[in-house]
């Protein structure tokens, strides 16, 4: 049984953004991070998500292991502990608001607070862009594992560079998958207002300011350290 679904949709919407947006910005700390995190997990088992539960708990003891083995470890180490950590708190929160909150109910509520479409759009596509980052990702750990790129030994000795390539591939992935959904709200006709769309394209005058500015500063970066020295 889900406790929070109970909840209106906007203390969830309002709540968990803001403290998470707070802790990614102004907290470093391990045990605020981790006492943090554990809020999160008690919310995530009442939404009925225990073994998302567990599996973290696993992913943070191993990004944390290296700073329990090594009396001074490397910076590398602390570096992966905190995106770790960062990441638990991210993708907790984001499978909270999935769990407890549909992409209707979220479309329903930000209509009757009168939000903009601008904003409206690109938060109901993100409710659809999150499972499909989570399949994706699951997709590329298989082949990092079948390619041997990814292994308990790796990861101990060289924690940041499987990171760096897990993230790498992860970031090019969502590039596409980003660059798929921008032209299927286009093609839609979502961008726009009213019933009927027309799309003029051509240059304009924005365009040759744009232009411009870009020559000119790359003449200024070009040419101005040369008049420097």
């Amino acid at each position: 049984m889900k406790l929070l679904s109970g909840l209106d949709p906007r203390t969830l919407l309002l709540i968990l953004p803001v403290s998470l947006t707070c802790m990614i910005l102004f907290s470093h700390n391990i045990t605020r991070d981790l006492a943090f995190i554990l809020y999160l997990f008690i919310l995530l088992i009442a939404s009925a998500h225990i073994a998302s539960v567990i599996k973290q708990v696993l992913f943070l003891a191993l990004a944390h292991l290296p700073l329990l083995c090594f009396d001074t470890p490397p910076y590398q180490s602390h570096f992966v502990a905190l995106a770790a950590r960062k990441g638990c708190m991210i993708f907790s929160t984001a499978k909270i608001i999935l769990a407890n909150i549909s992409a209707n109910k979220c479309i329903h509520v930000m209509q009757k607070m009168n939000i903009s479409r601008k904003i409206i759009i690109p938060i109901a596509v993100c409710f659809r862009f999150m499972p499909t980052i989570k399949l994706e990702a699951g997709i590329i750990l298989d082949a990092l594992k079948a390619r041997g790129l990814l292994s308990l030994k790796r990861c101990l000795l060289n924690p940041l560079l499987t990171f760096e390539i897990f993230l790498s591939t992860c970031l090019f992935r969502t590039i596409a998958l980003g660059e798929e959904l921008v032209f299927s709200l286009s093609t839609k006709g979502l961008d726009f207002n009213g019933k009927y769309f027309y799309r003029d394209v051509g240059f304009s005058y924005r365009d040759f300011a744009f232009g411009s500015a870009t020559a000119l500063a790359m003449l200024l970066v070009i040419y101005l350290p040369r008049a420097v020295s």
